[in-house]
């Protein structure tokens, strides 16, 4: 016979800074935080423990702690439920849900082929994944990598949308927007910039209005949040909103969701499928980002390293914050939180906390170059072998595009290069040059292409 009752228990465990035992006795009273001077970029109540709290003790059941200051905590609460339906987990329909639920959050699809907006991010995974989300809606898409072209592209184009990245080089997400705002032609006033930011607290918010932002959208981004925010924001005669039976196509044809998710993990290296998945939108846009995050993990740690060395902390922020992006788009989530860490340290300016993890966030990056080398193509076979003459004009090109600030010049440069195959002695080089166009480091650039000529 089937027992009536059965005692649900549930945990939550992290890696993060952990609690002392004198602050364990006041966790859960009302109005308290702990650790204030660690945690004073962190905003809160203190009444959220004590909510939980009393909504477990309603439920006769309880709730509780277990913390190693350094180390991280358990939370833990079990509370007796009755039982309405005997059928195992192993054999409940989510397929079915899950569909379901998709199918919900596609009825506020809408196409607007006429609509122009910019992203701008200089993280390229984010890139690739915003537009990649955004295929359905058929929009036509421009992208920059920093402020400064941001800036320049709005008043070459005339854009219904920006959507902004908030921590960039070069000028970040709130300069931008604020040099936007101040252009003299009226419709800089009046067009909608969203910022796009891992930040969704108060005074995060405050500040991007404060700036002259319109909304925003948080990261990881939702499709169905970024199609509401569009919906909202969009010249209303732009948008064209679909039958339910023109949704139901584009629900069985697009892959922005994708039905053949992999949902198997391998904890040994912390990466997940299924959620590099859910993150990038479908599974080619995964891919895609897996190329590009394991092209980068070379560059971006050594980078990482020599910023920590010259104790350059706020670039070195910029960095573990992009990181921390890019590593939760392809499902590193343990990675992801070790970067997400180091930019709190990096913001307060703890140089100890820095210098004490930083070595054991390389360690793990770098390890993803061998874990991913499986998933990566062989672009090779298809490149043309060419001579030596080729390969510099196309470098002197692009140093000339690069004292112009041309950007576009310097990305159809980097276009031919890798349709190239490169001698043996400049590979690494290139790869390094690549790298610099997608960073938009216009003075490395034409120092690698000094290099790289040289040896040629």
């Amino acid at each position: 016979m089937m027992p009536h009752k059965v005692t649900l228990y549930y945990e939550v465990k992290d890696t993060g800074i952990g609690i002392r035992k004198e602050d364990q006795i006041k966790l859960f009273d009302s109005f308290q935080r702990v650790d204030i001077e660690r945690n004073r970029q962190i905003e809160g109540t203190g009444l959220g423990l004590t909510i939980t709290q009393n909504l477990v003790n309603m439920m006769g059941g309880t709730i509780g702690v277990e913390s190693e200051y350094g180390t991280g905590s358990t939370f833990f609460f079990s509370i007796e439920q009755t039982i309405v339906d005997d059928t195992p987990i192993s054999q409940t329909d989510y397929q079915s849900y899950q569909n379901s639920v998709i199918e919900k959050e596609l009825e506020q699809l809408f196409i607007a082929t006429n609509a122009n907006i910019l992203i701008v991010d200089d993280n390229e995974p984010n890139l690739i994944v915003a537009q990649e989300l955004l295929k359905p809606l058929q929009l036509q898409i421009d992208t920059a990598r920093n402020g400064v072209e941001a800036l320049n592209m709005v008043q070459q184009n005339n854009y219904d949308i920006v959507l902004m990245d908030h921590m960039m080089p070069v000028m970040d997400g709130i300069e931008a927007t604020k040099a936007i705002r101040n252009l003299p032609d009226s419709r800089y006033a009046d067009l909608p910039i969203i910022a796009l930011t891992a930040n969704a607290m108060m005074d995060a918010r405050n500040e991007f209005i404060n700036a002259g932002m319109n909304d925003f959208i948080a990261k990881p981004i939702e499709f169905s949040e970024i199609c509401k925010k569009l919906k909202q924001w969009l010249p209303q005669n732009k948008i064209h909103n679909l039958t339910k039976e023109q949704v139901q196509k584009l629900f069985n044809d697009e892959t922005v969701y994708s039905d053949n998710i992999n949902s198997s993990s391998n904890e040994a290296v912390e990466l997940s499928h299924e959620l590099g998945v859910k993150n990038c939108g479908s599974e080619t846009a995964l891919n895609e980002i897996i190329q590009v995050f394991y092209k980068t993990i070379d560059s971006k740690a050594n980078l990482i390293e020599e910023l920590l060395h010259e104790q350059m902390i706020s670039d070195y922020t910029i960095e573990v914050h992009a990181l921390k992006s890019s590593a939760l788009l392809i499902g590193a989530r343990i990675l992801s939180d070790k970067a997400k860490e180091l930019e709190i340290y990096g913001k307060e300016g703890n140089i100890t906390a820095i210098e004490e993890k930083t070595p054991a966030l390389l360690n793990m990056y770098r390890n993803f170059k061998h874990l991913l080398k499986p998933y990566i193509k062989n672009e090779t076979t298809d490149k043309k072998i060419s001579s030596t003459k080729e390969w510099i004009d196309i470098l002197e090109h692009m140093k000339q595009y690069v004292d112009e600030f041309d950007i576009d010049g310097v990305d159809a440069c980097m276009k031919q290069l890798d349709s190239l195959q490169p001698p043996q002695p400049i590979e690494d080089y290139i790869e390094q040059l690549r790298i610099y166009v997608a960073d938009v480091a216009m003075e490395d650039i034409i120092n690698i292409a000094d290099k790289i000529i040289d040896l040629l």
